[in-house]
């Protein structure tokens, strides 16, 4: 076991030992599903999309996290393979279902923050950018309580995805981005064309 896996691993543990409750148990089980495939951000943007003010803040999240899934899920995450805290400590009961894919870089927290980095760029609404900004805590947090995930998975995860959301706001300004958008427009007309013959 390397230096920064013991360390990760003694901060697991002092976790499981000073904070682990029934309520909090419940809690970040919760708050780590809404990280689940990016499924409670895509739905953000989903809703972001539908309204003037925010849609062209759910246009840049899409890029961001199109950047984030290729560089974290398709790349580093295989290209690491560093198994999970729960497969090499005994004894740790887990309290969601076991996740089959690599530990490192933390997907949840890559995600998380990518997300996160597009909104309090862009989003004037205080109310959105704090509520945003807490759930993205919590959710990096609650794969450290749950024991699926390295504090070195997570703050590498955190970084990055700032990184892709940089990454993604570029690409979305860029030419060839206008391009492509121009393109997905046409086709999204010829489909509503072609619905109505």
């Amino acid at each position: 076991m390397g230096f920064i896996t013991k360390i990760d691993i003694s901060i697991l543990n002092f976790i499981q030992n000073t904070l682990k409750s029934p309520l909090l148990d419940n809690l970040m089980t919760s708050i780590t599903a809404l990280g689940n495939m990016g499924i409670f951000w895509i739905l953000l943007i989903l809703i972001f999309l539908t309204t003037k003010e925010y849609k062209n803040i759910g246009k840049i999240m899409i890029f961001s996290l199109i950047v984030n899934t290729i560089i974290v899920n398709l790349i580093l995450k295989p290209l690491f393979d560093r198994a999970r805290p729960f497969e090499i400590v005994d004894g740790i009961k887990l309290l969601i279902l076991k996740p089959t894919d690599p530990s490192f870089p933390s997907g949840h927290a890559a995600i998380s923050f990518c997300m996160l980095t597009v909104i309090l760029l862009f989003s004037k609404s205080k109310t959105i950018n704090i509520m945003a900004t807490i759930l993205t805590f919590l959710i990096a947090f609650s794969r450290l309580y749950l024991y699926v995930h390295y504090p070195s998975d997570v703050i590498v995860g955190s970084i990055l995805g700032i990184t892709c959301a940089i990454l993604g706001i570029k690409f979305y300004y860029s030419r060839n981005a206008k391009e492509i958008r121009v393109k997905l427009r046409k086709l999204y007309k010829d489909i509503k064309d072609f619905r109505k013959l």
